[in-house]
């Protein structure tokens, strides 16, 4: 959000600064030059933020109007707004007498009923004849314009603005119905969000939807890692009755064929085991047979725990075990979260893959695994500067990377921005920065020091804050 000012707040601001850098400008009088200066400049200052505002409404789903809301819901609504629709009835036309000739009723016949919204128009929508010794003809007919003012009670179309030779009087012996107004903004926007939480199939994106409209879950990734499986990762709480929500929430919005299956942590191919392929920051493991197992077998190995400690599993698969079906192993009482499968001492000759999540096979999903980042900054101030300069820009910092979603690098040109300008209030700049002594930050192992690097992240990592230190001279 911009705030924009008014153009005499922006000139009080010019005013402060300028007297702050320079003691001897005192004459702000309406008429001195400094002032109509300021007045000019702080004019367009004032446009520059209106047309920022205007941007970022048109960007918003919950401010967009008009055309730049329609661009919006084009992705999930591609029929676009509902423009409204035709109220629908039928007109008789009437003689006093029986018809002595066949009269022609043409159509598009305006008829016309009064209302407090003035004269609502209606056509014929087919040529009709009134015969010859016929005293009446009903004729279908639909309100010119759309919307609900169209839809009238019966006996209220009593006027033809061009009359028809032989026709006596007209109405509409039932109501017209069926007429709608065109969707209004707040209309369009309310129906696209609730296209949006409908029951999706398969696609990452609604998955992730349905998963962060859960009042625990804060975010949500999903990502394909190889064909039919998808690796979701949530950051939620550690508790039983929100896993048991999060791997139903997946289970309702996967489609059939594809395996949420967390993290695959080692492999059995072909009889060869491969341990330590990827790690986790918790769950329990499941077994998955790539193939038909004729004969069970047992699979058994050593995993580690969340604190480094390492322990026993096995995982019994039955005969005639279909190819991926996931089987639960038994973990060591007192360590059921595994981070890592270090073992694997298999003799036989079938593949497995080795599983490591939360949740229910086929719905399984991982907590994100934290990269934590600290960060050291040098500034050189200058000779006036605002109070709790280090303070702020410290602020500043923490802010920023406690917004970091899953899954997001790091990259330093958007630390430094960062240190220039407040990311709490993001249309102010910090005063009395003259320069940058040193600048790093360090966080899985990699320090990130100069323009043009940053710290790539995993899908299933985020980056949090480890400390921050602001030094000046």
């Amino acid at each position: 959000m911009v705030i924009v000012r008014s153009i005499s707040s922006i000139m009080t601001e010019m005013e402060v600064f300028q007297r702050g850098r320079h003691p001897r400008m005192t004459n702000y009088t309406p008429t001195s030059v400094i002032t109509m200066l300021n007045e000019s400049v702080a004019n367009q200052i004032r446009k520059l933020e209106l047309a920022l505002q205007q941007g970022l409404d048109a960007s918003n789903l919950y401010n967009a109007t008009g055309q730049d809301l329609d661009y919006l819901v084009s992705d999930r609504l591609p029929e676009g707004r509902l423009l409204g629709s035709k109220s629908l009835g039928q007109i008789t036309f009437y003689r006093n007498t029986p018809a002595t000739y066949a009269i022609t009723i043409p159509k598009g016949t305006i008829c016309t009923a009064p209302s407090t919204y003035g004269s609502i128009s209606f056509q014929t929508t087919e040529d009709a004849v009134l015969d010859l010794g016929e005293t009446q003809k009903v004729v279908a007919s639909e309100a010119i314009v759309p919307g609900t003012k169209g839809n009238v009670p019966g006996m209220t179309i009593v006027h033809m603005p061009a009359p028809i030779g032989g026709i006596d009087y007209i109405n509409n012996p039932l109501p017209f119905s069926g007429g709608e107004d065109k969707e209004t903004d707040e209309e369009l926007r309310t129906r696209y969000i609730y296209v949006v939480r409908l029951p999706g199939r398969a696609t990452p994106f609604l998955i992730e939807q349905h998963i962060k409209d859960h009042p625990n879950a804060t975010q949500a990734v999903a990502t394909t890692i190889g064909f039919g499986d998808l690796m979701i990762v949530v950051d939620a709480p550690d508790n039983e009755e929100v896993v048991n929500d999060i791997s139903s929430i997946i289970d309702d919005n996967i489609a059939g064929g594809v395996i949420a299956c967390a993290c695959i942590a080692a492999r059995i191919i072909a009889g060869s085991p491969i341990v330590s392929v990827n790690t986790a920051k918790g769950g329990k493991i499941w077994v998955r047979p790539k193939d038909y197992i004729l004969g069970g077998e047992t699979i058994t190995g050593t995993y580690k725990d969340p604190s480094g400690g390492s322990h026993s599993f096995s995982a019994i698969i039955p005969d005639n075990t279909l190819g991926g079906i996931g089987i639960l192993a038994t973990m060591e009482s007192g360590y059921p979260d595994a981070t890592e499968i270090t073992n694997l001492p298999y003799t036989g000759s079938e593949a497995y893959d080795i599983l490591i999540g939360y949740g229910t096979y086929p719905n399984l999903f991982l907590r994100p695994k934290e990269v934590p980042l600290s960060v050291y900054l040098k500034i050189k101030k200058e000779a006036s500067f605002e109070a709790d300069l280090e303070w702020k820009i410290e602020q500043s910092l923490r802010a920023w990377i406690a917004s970091f979603m899953i899954g997001v690098d790091f990259e330093y040109a958007d630390m430094i921005k960062v240190i220039f300008r407040d990311y709490n209030s993001p249309n102010r700049n910090f005063e009395g920065i003259d320069d940058i002594i040193s600048c790093y930050a360090v966080g899985g192992g990699i320090m990130v020091a100069s323009f043009n690097s940053n710290l790539t992240i995993n899908p299933d990592e985020k980056i949090t804050l480890s400390s921050v230190t602001v030094e000046s001279i």
